[in-house]
């Protein structure tokens, strides 16, 4: 089941879509309800690269890394923080301009709606599978063929990540390394 933040992230994306897709298919309507005047050609090039192109992509992007976290939280989180700004700079040109149309009002509820599910998603508590520790490989009792020696790497492979290194002999290799730690520590010497 999917939580609520999930599902908010995910219409806030599909937001994000369709608008783009009205501005590549529609950019006369789309520029009308932002309030923008196209006087040239170039004019609906920017509005399909800028409303169209970038929301849908951006609103693209999110639908894959909204499934995708905690590996895609960090694009969630960028445009999390890109839309928070965009709601904030809204309110205060809303307060500054004096502009309160209710469709700019409404602009301004969408991108704080938008801003606001993508925070939500984008720093929400996943917690990771747990990982799975190996035991780590006896060695092999006195007597017993040896087999090549282990490297560094292959023996802190298998030992869990929380256990201390083996403070013990190597015993694979019959206890020469004790004899001879035991003949130097009668004679008072250091090594």
């Amino acid at each position: 089941m999917k939580s609520v933040r999930t599902t908010l992230a995910t219409v806030a994306a599909a937001m994000l879509i369709a608008f783009g897709l009205l501005a590549l298919l529609n950019p006369w309507l789309a520029v009308r309800w932002v309030g923008l005047e196209i006087v040239e050609p170039r004019g609906l090039t920017e509005v399909r690269a800028t409303f169209g192109g970038l929301f849908t992509a951006l609103g693209g992007a999110m639908l894959w890394a909204i499934p995708t976290r905690p590996r895609s939280r960090g694009w969630i989180r960028l445009a999390a923080v890109a839309f928070s700004v965009v709601a904030t700079v809204r309110v205060v040109s809303l307060i500054l301009d004096g502009a309160p149309s209710p469709l700019n009002l409404a602009f301004t509820a969408g991108t704080g709606f938008v801003a606001v599910a993508l925070v939500l998603a984008g720093f929400q508590d996943v917690t990771a599978p747990p990982r799975r520790h190996r035991r780590p490989v006896p060695a092999p009792a006195a007597g017993a063929p040896q087999s090549a020696p282990r490297t560094a790497p292959e023996a802190t492979r298998d030992r869990p990540a929380d256990a201390a290194p083996d403070a013990a002999p190597d015993r694979a290799r019959g206890g020469a390394q004790e004899a001879a730690a035991e003949a130097g520590s009668t004679d008072g010497s250091r090594s």
